[in-house]
């Protein structure tokens, strides 16, 4: 969204509570007395004068906003009623595995035809979630997870040897070049999964792409620049990832009005959520789609990890059972329900209600805390409240730790607390920390009966030649639950 004005217009149209007939039907009329009036009194009209106009509509319903009524007036005077319905149903274009987008600023030409396909071997599963063309190329998304070895293995070897390399060493034994590259590089590994994509008989190689998550489950997206402008939509395409080979066509993408007609739609602190489950014989599977239309730069997740393993998950009530979301795999825009202790009939489903506690939000603002620490480390100057965008970060203490922390006896530690306009707000944690400028390690720990953090920085020098720390964004929780009918 470009501006407030355009934000509103698009949030009145989310979900279907908006406006019903008696209040359409009233700004309708208006609509025309204004129309016809200001034709021929030759007005243009401007915010102010759409303001006093809107004072004279007979609604009381608080989703009519100031701003939303303006935009419906102006876009009556440009254009006929007709026009404006048709823009109001082409909205929202939904493409599963990507978003959905305003139908206008969508630049998606086609998409993977039907569900996510999964295939496996005694190795490796591997789950296409989505293949979608765009002008400049081809994307696709796949969840990767090892099965021929185990997360502890990697980790323990890794942790024995303190370096990524043991754990690549067996992942090498095992066979998985096969399916990765494992490149050596000044930080450690960089592993690039070989995977290809398949267009009329060539095969394209990624050209860029992302891969996050463990030492044995991964969530890959790769891009693939496929000059291309005729699309058959019949054809049989193919993604080669080692010997598995996954085959689909494509389709058209759908519009619709409103996002409550794609899913279960809420909206909470101006972010829309919308729920689309998916039931197999004893599980269940919710992908998440949000608009934000708040002033955060990204909604992040859906659940966050706490010590009491339930307080942040995603639960469905169904039956008299509640059941809790397992781990989250992959790029965490998705949940899963374990059913397979419950008897689930098609009466239990429609009844079931999905509930989401919090979400997530990142919000991209680098500031750096300015430290002035002496040779010994004793003494350290340092700023008593840092301000961000969305809240107060107030520098209880900083002093220099003694022990042993991964490694490294030099290390700082940070007493931080945080102060939030806004009760049902709360620091999760910074992603990307930098200590004068380069990346750095650390940890945190949290004491919920203090509300104080934690932080453990680590620079790879001396303490004192520590002169600023700095994050490159900011994850905050929100406590608003979400509650969907699955019906």
């Amino acid at each position: 969204m470009n501006s407030s004005f355009d934000k509103e217009l698009y949030r009145l149209f989310i979900l279907d509570e908006g406006p019903g007939e008696k209040v359409m039907s009233d700004i309708a009329k208006r609509l025309d007395q204004l129309d016809k009036l200001n034709r021929e009194q030759g007005i243009q009209p401007d915010d102010a004068y759409v303001k006093k106009q809107l004072r004279q509509t007979k609604s009381n319903r608080n989703i009519l906003t100031v701003i939303t009524a303006a935009a419906l007036i102006i876009m009556v005077i440009v254009a006929n009623s007709g026009s404006v319905m048709a823009a109001m149903n082409k909205l929202l274009a939904f493409i599963p595995g990507v978003g959905i987008v305003e139908e206008e600023k969508n630049d998606i030409l086609y998409y993977m035809k039907g569900k996510a396909q999964s295939l496996e071997n005694e190795d490796i599963k591997a789950t296409l979630s989505n293949v979608y063309i765009t002008e400049q190329g081809a994307w696709l998304s796949l969840q990767i997870d090892l099965k021929g070895v185990t997360e502890e293995e990697l980790f323990d070897n890794s942790l024995k040897e303190k370096n990524e390399k043991a754990a690549i060493d067996i992942l090498k034994a095992k066979g998985y070049e096969k399916y990765f590259e494992y490149k050596e590089i000044e930080i450690g590994y960089m592993t690039s999964p070989k995977i290809s994509l398949i267009i009329g008989g060539k095969e394209y190689i990624q050209e860029s792409g992302s891969m996050g998550g463990s030492f044995t489950s991964y969530h890959c997206s790769s891009y693939y620049k496929v000059e291309l402008t005729d699309w058959d939509l019949s054809e049989d395409y193919q993604v080669k990832f080692g010997d598995l080979i996954f085959q689909f066509q494509l389709q058209d993408y759908e519009t619709y009005s409103s996002a409550q007609e794609i899913g279960p739609t809420q909206m909470h602190n101006d972010i829309s959520i919308t729920a689309i489950p998916n039931w197999t014989e004893d599980r269940l599977r919710v992908e998440f789609y949000n608009m934000n239309f708040s002033d955060f730069d990204q909604v992040y997740s859906y659940q966050e990890y706490s010590a009491d393993r339930n307080a942040n998950r995603p639960y469905i009530r169904i039956g008299d059972d509640v059941v809790y979301s397992e781990d989250v795999n992959g790029d965490g825009t998705s949940v899963e329900f374990d059913l397979s202790g419950i008897t689930v009939t098609e009466e239990m489903k429609k009844q079931a209600t999905l509930h989401v506690p919090i979400i997530t939000v990142l919000e991209h603002e680098n500031k750096k805390i300015k430290l002035s620490i002496s040779k010994n480390g004793e003494r350290i100057k340092f700023p008593e409240t840092v301000e961000y965008k969305h809240c107060k970060m107030h520098i209880l203490d900083v002093k220099k730790g003694n022990e042993d922390y991964l490694g490294d006896e030099e290390h700082l530690v940070l007493s931080l607390k945080f102060e939030f306009p806004k009760d049902n707000m709360e620091f999760a944690y910074f992603n990307g920390m930098f200590v004068n400028g380069d990346g750095a390690g650390g940890s945190w720990e949290y004491d919920k009966e203090t509300g104080i953090y934690t932080l453990c920085v680590t620079g790879d020098m001396p303490v004192h030649k520590i002169k600023t720390i700095s994050f490159n964004s900011q994850v905050y929780l929100i406590r608003d639950e979400y509650e969907f009918s699955l019906d």
